[in-house]
């Protein structure tokens, strides 16, 4: 695959990332043998259900309610599917991954339909690395510094900060214009940023209960990426392994900052 096509594709993943490490997806355990096959549309987790509109007060009580459900939440562990529809893409992109954060670390591992790993994502010690081993490339991008709560904040000139990686979602209307729908288990919370010149044109969530299901990134080029998650943990043991990254012999280190 073309090293652009690569870099796009983790740009708009990007976002969510950041997002992901706050806590949002703060749910028990669930079956390992769980596949996306088990939560197609029909399901008791898809249904769709009539949505009201919320005032800001309503927003702000949600927030609050939110951040106070994230307190305490010191590591996360995920699997997802992901779909990309790209400009640049005759169909969408499909893949799975896992995504676990610790200790202000973060790996992610992204796998194609054959199984094969198709990007390795390390973010430690101040820097984002990227590692595709088909094309024996590895990206490295320094990161913003960190928040006033020790979380790595991300890599300069990404755009406005997503504060659910704060770990606090009252921060949102900061950088950020939320608005809120409200159903009977569903909520659906959408974020438009302030800063009308980012690449991100909004963003949305869908809840149950405080527990992200299903995210969706809309950017202004009209590339798009839908996450559905299909299992999440919170504060699992991890193995210290899982945050080293192997490089063979070969790979072409890039740093597309220039730094």
């Amino acid at each position: 695959m073309p090293v652009m096509m690569q870099r796009l594709r983790h740009r708009v993943s990007l976002a969510l990332l950041f997002l992901c490490l706050g806590g949002v997806l703060s749910s028990p355990a669930l079956p390992a043998d769980e596949t996306a096959a088990a939560r197609q549309p029909g399901s008791e987790a898809t249904v769709e259900q009539p949505l009201r509109p919320s005032t800001p007060e309503d927003v702000e009580a949600f927030l609050e309610a939110w951040a106070v459900k994230m307190r305490g939440i010191q590591s996360i562990a995920i699997r997802f599917r992901q779909e990309k529809k790209l400009r640049i893409l005759r169909r969408p992109k499909v893949s799975e991954g896992d995504l676990v954060y610790a200790d202000g670390m973060l790996s992610v591992v992204v796998r194609g339909k054959d199984g094969q790993v198709e990007s390795q994502l390390l973010m430690k010690d101040g820097e984002l690395r990227i590692f595709y081993p088909q094309l024996k490339r590895l990206e490295v991008i320094p990161l913003g510094g960190v928040s006033a709560k020790g979380a790595p904040l991300p890599p300069s000139g990404a755009g406005p900060s997503i504060p659910f990686f704060a770990g606090d979602p009252r921060e949102a209307t900061r950088d950020y214009v939320v608005r809120l729908e409200r159903g009977r288990e569903v909520d659906l919370l959408s974020l438009e940023p302030r800063d009308t010149s980012v690449p991100v044109k909004r963003l949305e969530l869908k809840l149950v209960g405080f527990v992200l299901k299903e995210y969706r990134q809309v950017e202004t080029s009209g590339d798009e990426l839908r996450m559905e998650i299909l299992a999440s943990e919170t504060n699992p043991g991890v193995r210290p392994e899982r945050f080293r990254l192997a490089v063979p012999e070969g790979t072409i280190e890039v740093r597309p900052a220039g730094k």
